[in-house]
């Protein structure tokens, strides 16, 4: 019983330190002081679209007089302030229809007094500055203030966003936490009135792979380097963001056969194939030149290269040579020469348009994995006379899919953990075991 007892103890240790490591890892990822793709060779890289706000004076009145009536009587007296972020300020004091004398007294503005003297039912209003103060005070010199009414109403500089051609008002130019998270710190958090200031519409998250070219982090994406800019936010924040296009190259390195150093296919990163799918390219020849293509094939087992001349490799070569009118056909039966069009859409412009597909014009419907993305390559048996489990008389078909890179890293970690609790708690996990097999009947 004791040793039972010992032993759900220490279970009860190991799920807890299990779960406090997990809690740690998850906590650090989210505050932003580890990053768990980073840890796999991964980082966090945010693609951003921009907006922008501005400080407006919007001629509406928020809180109205009525949102802010009060007798002079109530609380020994009333104070009335404008507050900064105001365009006007408005005092109103009313002598209600319930009096039967004249309503009167005074008030102070910086240092300065002022009186009134209204009749029944009537009322004066009087404007108060950005930043000044009404104080209204009760006394043997005030007359009739459990019938004086005052109250104070706003026309507040409001900041007016626009988000895809939608305007959002807010109430106040002073930024909101969510405005705060997407304005840099070259931005202010209370916007002056008259001023504008851009802002990150949302971000779009890539778990991607970074590179060094020219002694700074890129990406690559769709064969195009992208600079990466470390943005600082007004919440305190920092964040990756995807920066302008640096050039075009040959290809990324999620692409097999593609040098992460020079982004350039090469013959000896897979030297075993089957088929021509699985060489550089998938295969298909692509331009290295404006008359030069190149193109791996599958030969006894091993992927080689081969250079071949062509009319064009752009649509910009032929209409130098033959004018407008003439583009570079890139799809496989046709590619490199530079043929008459009038159609607005045609292979190699760079969209895979109707009657376009990876069959016909690959070039613009090819599939093309994303950072973080790895290509796999499988064949599938289809138009079989006999199906599965025999497969006979099949034909075969080759299937591209972009899959996520990540996962087998996730996975390894999972088994990491396995493993170092395994290491230092085996003697209480065998222990365990071993009681519930003899509960069971199980000797061992």
């Amino acid at each position: 019983m004791k040793s039972l007892i010992q032993n759900k103890k220490a279970q009860t240790q190991l799920v807890l330190l299990i779960t406090i490591m997990a809690s740690m890892f998850t906590l650090l990822h989210f505050a932003g002081v580890i990053n768990v793709a980073s840890i796999v060779g991964y980082d966090s890289v945010y693609k951003a679209n921009y907006g922008s706000y501005c400080c407006f004076k919007t001629g509406v009145y928020s809180p109205d007089y009525k949102d802010t009536e009060k007798y002079l009587d109530d609380y020994g007296g009333t104070t009335k302030t404008c507050n900064y972020n105001t365009d006007l300020c408005n005092v109103k004091i009313v002598c209600d229809q319930n009096s039967i004398q004249t309503c009167s007294g005074g008030y102070i503005i910086d240092g300065i007094s002022y009186t009134y003297s209204l009749p029944r039912n009537e009322e004066k209003v009087f404007d108060l500055s950005a930043g000044k103060t009404a104080n209204f005070k009760t006394g043997i010199f005030v007359i009739n203030e459990e019938h004086t009414v005052i109250s104070l109403r706003t026309q507040p500089y409001s900041l007016i966003q626009r988000e895809n051609g939608k305007p959002i008002l807010y109430n106040t130019c002073i930024l909101n936490s969510d405005l705060k998270r997407k304005t840099t710190t070259d931005g202010v958090s209370n916007v002056p009135f008259g001023q504008c200031q851009s802002y990150f519409l949302d971000f779009i998250s890539v778990a991607t792979k970074t590179y060094s070219y020219n002694n700074k982090e890129v990406i690559c994406q769709l064969r195009k380097l992208y600079s990466i800019d470390n943005v600082k936010f007004l919440d305190g924040s920092t964040k990756k963001i995807q920066g302008n296009e640096i050039k075009s190259v040959e290809c990324c390195p999620s692409e097999p056969n593609c040098n992460e150093n020079t982004f350039v296919f090469v013959e000896d990163n897979v030297r075993e194939c089957d088929y021509d799918v699985q060489c550089a390219n998938g295969g298909d020849p692509y331009g290295v030149g404006q008359t030069t293509a190149r193109e791996f094939y599958c030969d006894a087992g091993t992927c080689k290269s081969k250079d071949m001349q062509v009319e064009c490799t752009s649509t910009s070569v032929c209409i130098a040579r033959y004018g407008e009118g003439y583009v570079c056909d890139l799809s496989i039966n046709n590619f490199g020469k530079c043929t008459q069009s009038s159609a607005p859409y045609v292979c190699g412009d760079g969209y895979c348009d109707i009657g376009e597909t990876k069959v016909n014009c690959p070039s613009d419907c090819e599939l093309e994995c994303l950072e973080g993305e790895q290509l796999v390559i499988t064949e599938k048996k289809v138009n079989c006379m006999i199906g599965y489990p025999i497969n006979f008389a099949c034909d075969t078909t080759t299937i591209k899919e972009c899959k996520s890179s990540t996962t087998n890293y996730t996975l390894w970690i999972i088994i990491a953990l396995v493993v170092v609790s395994l290491f230092f708690f085996k003697g209480q996990i065998f222990a365990i075991t071993g009681t519930l097999l003899r509960k069971v009947g199980i000797r061992v």
